[in-house]
């Protein structure tokens, strides 16, 4: 359901996954059965975080109607504000199912080496501090 490795799941990847057990609460709506095995459909995780103490962040892998239905309704808690942070295919449902206020667009931008060029600013030079830390300075 994840790729721990993509930067479009890492933020779900981490809250589902490796967030601290007691500051996280894991919701997932599981399918029919296939072959006596159940896939969940989706998942909606709400963590308690350092960013804000009132407000969970709440985040979602989601992919049908009836999915982010169910899981808003058990994860969700009517009338407290949370930082919802959904890929923007998941929207849709967010708007359809919650209040939305303050929505922002944010974008994931993944580095690739082969495109990277080195560039040497031959105006900065690092030294030590009279304090004996490293610093760096820009000359002309």
């Amino acid at each position: 359901m994840l790729d721990e490795r993509s930067a479009a799941d890492g933020l779900a990847a981490y809250y589902a996954l490796y967030h601290s057990a007691d500051r996280t609460d894991l919701f997932v709506y599981p399918s029919e059965a296939v072959n006596g095995v159940v896939r969940p459909r989706g998942f909606l995780v709400r963590a308690r975080t350092g960013m804000d103490l009132f407000r969970p962040l709440v985040t979602a892998h989601i992919h049908d109607d009836e999915t982010a239905r169910a899981l808003y309704q058990q994860g969700m808690i009517p009338g407290r504000p949370c930082y919802l942070t959904v890929p923007e295919d998941g929207a849709r449902w967010a708007n359809k199912y919650l209040q939305i206020s303050e929505a922002e667009l944010h974008r994931i931008y993944r580095y690739v080496p082969e495109r990277y060029e080195s560039e040497i600013n031959v105006l900065v030079t690092t030294s030590t501090g009279t304090d004996g830390l490293s610093r760096c300075e820009i000359r002309a």
